[in-house]
């Protein structure tokens, strides 16, 4: 992405794939429901496959510099791997946006292990009222793509990562202060999550282009593979004591102790991180 879109137009690029992403996601599952309708299912699916055969189409037409020299071996891995674990600890940016989204991570996945049984059980909500609710979220996620480039243009993209933060913990907040039933209940959860995915996608759109900004372009691969493992491997153990706290406090009290945890990250990413003080894309470190 870096070499197609060019290091200045990253939170552009970035924001221009999650909003074609969560168009995506909110357009296909009704007119995957009115394909199915009209033509059935076999025929909805394989006119889904011919849609994947335009894709590769499309892709094949992209042109990118790349200059990656390939290893071989195994022993090239573990060298490999080795360069980007080195990359990510060594280089304090780097390290500040890992450890956040490691923490983000966890929490998000304490939320989702409670949130649908809370909205069933406390809430009293059907499938199809939490589908509506869902589909909010999805508008907050299409507002956030939109409105990316412009909150960093004019914030800086290190101060819109910790405000992203801070607007994701008051969405999980909002979770467990809901109460209510039926289309109130509805839509009490739709603003929430609306808030919530804005937050979200607002924070991965800047938190993506500045890992991509910062890298070297013969390191991107293994950074991207570094990061991702950092960062989605506290996903299971969040799951896990989301699940095991609501057996002890509650489904509700475990989404405000969420929130909690989430204003509390948000403010060690004031004072300890040092991404906030990113205001523009930083040039590439050393290699």
């Amino acid at each position: 992405l870096a070499q197609m879109a060019g290091r200045k137009r990253l939170v552009e690029a970035n924001a221009k794939i999650s909003l074609g992403e969560t168009s995506a996601a909110l357009i296909g599952p009704g007119m995957a429901g009115g394909l199915i309708q009209a033509l059935t299912a076999p025929f909805a699916i394989a006119l889904d496959a011919v849609t994947f055969f335009i894709s590769a189409l499309m892709l094949r037409r992209l042109e990118a510099k790349n200059d990656v020299v390939h290893g071989t071996g195994a022993a090239s891995m573990w060298r490999e791997i080795g360069e980007g674990l080195k990359l990510v600890w060594e280089n304090r940016t780097l390290w500040g946006l890992a450890w956040l989204a490691g923490l983000w991570q966890f929490l998000h996945h304490m939320q989702i292990a409670v949130l649908i049984l809370f909205a069933t059980r406390d809430l009293s909500l059907s499938a199809g009222a939490i589908g509506i609710a869902y589909a909010f979220g999805g508008l907050g996620c299409v507002l956030a793509s939109a409105f990316a480039e412009r909150l960093s243009s004019r914030l800086g993209i290190g101060p819109v990562i910790v405000h992203a933060l801070i607007v994701t913990a008051l969405g999980w907040q909002a979770f467990g202060l809901l109460g209510g039933s039926g289309w109130v209940a509805t839509l009490a959860l739709g603003l929430a999550m609306l808030v919530f995915d804005f937050g979200a996608v607002l924070y991965g759109i800047n938190y993506l282009a500045l890992r991509q900004a910062i890298t070297p372009d013969r390191l991107l691969g293994r950074m991207t593979a570094t990061m991702r493992f950092l960062t989605v491997a506290p996903a299971p153990l969040g799951s896990l004591c989301g699940g095991a706290l609501a057996t002890v406090i509650g489904l509700r009290g475990t989404l405000l102790t969420v929130g909690v945890l989430g204003l509390v990250l948000a403010a060690a990413a004031v004072m300890w991180s040092p991404v906030r003080r990113h205001r523009q894309l930083p040039a590439p470190a050393a290699d």
